[in-house]
């Protein structure tokens, strides 16, 4: 589905050239040059690119096949970009055409969900449990090497990682990044390289946090973020360290994904809970705080549509 981010409407369904793909995530670099990764039929992994704003989709080899497929991509420019997937699988390009897996000692072999680039060097992934503990790895090295940070918590404020999966991924740099997982809902944030996590969860009943985003604002370099959660909820801050529940207009959905823009400006978008055929949603706010629904109208009828991922290019983001 493509958008229009200066009018914030709908313009129209894009189908795949490639048949039976499940796309799970998406990635603009800018209004022409995306990325969108997930599983053909069979399933293994597949990646599809596009250069003209999603008007047609192509499909880009890699080297063997990838049972299961990939979770996540994230790209810096047209050219640079990772992708990850199940069994640790980690493929990186530079020149936005060729995909090389990285391999690293410290990559487990675990379904890998979240990856963040923040530049053509340092990236962060993070994915199911390993020893006891969630994975999340960094590179900054452009994923040459990829190191394992964090420990498994012994204890409640121990700076340690939980025995959960984490889902989402988002950073400001090599040291500066928070996590999302699942079950608690988990938010963590690390300062120093993800040697020490602080939990940042709000207090609230079981349910997967499926994604987070942080952006430094223009200017005034203060940060706001977004984390999206299962049963329709929505936390925000606006300092990084503290998280605010945000009323919305869903109801009975999946909240996967989360893109924004500005302080004021970001969608999410989700999955209804009783499964694909259930529908879904599309949320937008304009003002950082309220949200509205938006649809997908077809043949004069609004439609709702089931989304797993959602990506928006405009301004400086982080």
């Amino acid at each position: 589905m493509q958008t229009d981010a200066a009018s914030y409407s709908t313009q129209k369904m894009q189908k795949f050239d490639v048949p039976g793909v499940i796309p799970q995530e998406v990635h603009f670099v800018d209004d022409k040059h995306g990325w969108t990764v997930g599983a053909d039929a069979h399933p293994y992994g597949i990646i599809l690119h596009t250069k003209n704003g999603g008007e047609h989709w192509e499909k880009q080899e890699v080297l063997g096949k990838y049972p299961g497929g990939f979770n996540g991509v994230s790209a810096v420019d047209e050219k640079t970009a990772w992708v990850v997937g199940d069994h640790g699988v980690i493929l990186h390009t530079t020149d936005g055409k060729h995909w090389i897996p990285q391999k690293s000692p410290p990559i487990p072999d675990v379904l890998l969900q979240g990856v963040h680039a923040v530049d053509a060097n340092t990236v962060w992934v993070t994915g199911d449990t390993d020893q006891g503990y969630g994975t999340i790895l960094r590179t900054n090295k452009g994923g040459e090497h990829w190191e394992r940070v964090g420990h498994k918590s012994q204890k409640e404020g121990d700076g340690g990682v939980p025995n959960v999966a984490l889902l989402g991924v988002s950073a400001l740099n090599y040291s500066t990044a928070w996590v999302v997982g699942r079950v608690e809902s988990y938010i963590l944030y690390t300062e120093n390289g993800g040697n020490f996590w602080i939990d940042q969860t709000p207090e609230h009943g079981p349910r997967d946090a499926n994604a987070v985003t942080i952006l430094r604002n223009k200017g005034a370099g203060n940060l706001t973020g977004w984390v999206v959660e299962d049963h329709d909820e929505i936390y925000h801050t606006l300092d990084g360290q503290h998280w605010k529940h945000q009323d919305n207009p869903s109801k009975g959905n999946f909240l996967l994904d989360v893109s924004a823009v500005d302080e004021k400006t970001a969608w999410a978008v989700g999955t209804n809970e009783r499964g694909v055929k259930g529908g879904g949603v599309i949320l937008n706010t304009t003002d950082g705080e309220h949200w509205k629904e938006q649809y997908y109208t077809k043949n004069g009828k609004q439609v709702k549509v089931a989304l797993s991922g959602v990506s928006f290019v405009m301004g400086e983001i982080q």
